[in-house]
């Protein structure tokens, strides 16, 4: 009930999914096999649109220390790192999505 959910799809096949909730984005997952076809950078660009219509000028993220390169390559930005025994090691970002730059 709190957050939009996206989802990419070859045919009936979910092949990849994000979620918003306020200016926060969670659960940004691309099938392995669906890797490398522009899938994420799609899912990203779509919520940071979604974003910015719901009027947030930034978006944070958690990421995995694994994603932080292709969060990098998005324009997101590193706030802090955050250990924690339950959930791991992982990156807040934080990226200005009034300000439309194109992905590299």
């Amino acid at each position: 009930e709190t957050r939009d959910i996206y989802v990419a799809t070859d045919g009936p096949k979910i092949v990849g999914t994000a979620s918003l909730e306020q200016d926060t984005i969670y659960t940004v997952f691309v099938h392995p096999d669906w890797h490398g076809r522009g899938i994420g950078k799609a899912l990203m660009a779509h919520i940071e649109g979604a974003a910015r219509q719901q009027g947030h000028a930034t978006v944070k993220l958690f990421g995995s220390m694994t994603a932080r390169a292709f969060y990098a390559k998005l324009k997101y930005t590193e706030v802090r790192t955050i250990h924690n025994k339950a959930t791991g090691t992982c990156i807040e970002m934080l990226k200005n999505v009034m300000e439309i730059t194109p992905f590299e």
